[in-house]
């Protein structure tokens, strides 16, 4: 009987919890400056403001949510990784914009921006472990 675990390799579960805490450390910096010291967005962009607010919570808690499931072995940590970081993604879309980052820098360096975070899905999406419905005939395949 195979032990059921989330990720085929070692290295993908230190990946994801470095990841994960990572962020979490950010956005609980980015919150606190949102709460602690009532870091606003400019009134020219304020249609923005409560989409962010609530992106910047919604992913601080999916990123906490994710690394509690990677430690209890639950597969529910893929799906709340996959989530925080398609809020991270259009959290930063929303960002680029209102500061019209598009424009000041250079296109390659959003580029590579992008592709980390997709980069990163992929990695562990690709290496999570999938489990075999019947082991007696799976022998010598692998």
């Amino acid at each position: 009987m195979q032990e059921e675990r989330l990720f085929k390799y070692k290295f993908i579960y230190f990946y994801s919890i470095v990841f994960l805490l990572f962020f979490i450390f950010y956005f609980l910096f980015k919150i606190g400056n949102i709460v602690f010291k009532g870091y606003t967005i400019s009134e020219k962009y304020n249609v923005f403001k409560l989409p962010i607010y609530f992106l910047f919570f919604s992913t601080f808690s999916s990123l906490i949510f994710s690394l509690i499931n990677i430690f209890k072995e639950s597969s529910r940590a893929i799906f709340y990784f996959n989530i925080s970081t398609l809020f991270m993604l259009v959290l930063w879309s929303i960002n680029f914009y209102v500061n019209n980052t598009f424009e000041r820098a250079r296109p390659i360096l959003l580029l590579i921006f992008f592709g980390f975070f997709f980069f990163s899905a992929f990695l562990i999406n690709y290496f999570k472990h999938k489990s075999v419905n019947n082991e007696i005939e799976e022998i010598g395949k692998s």
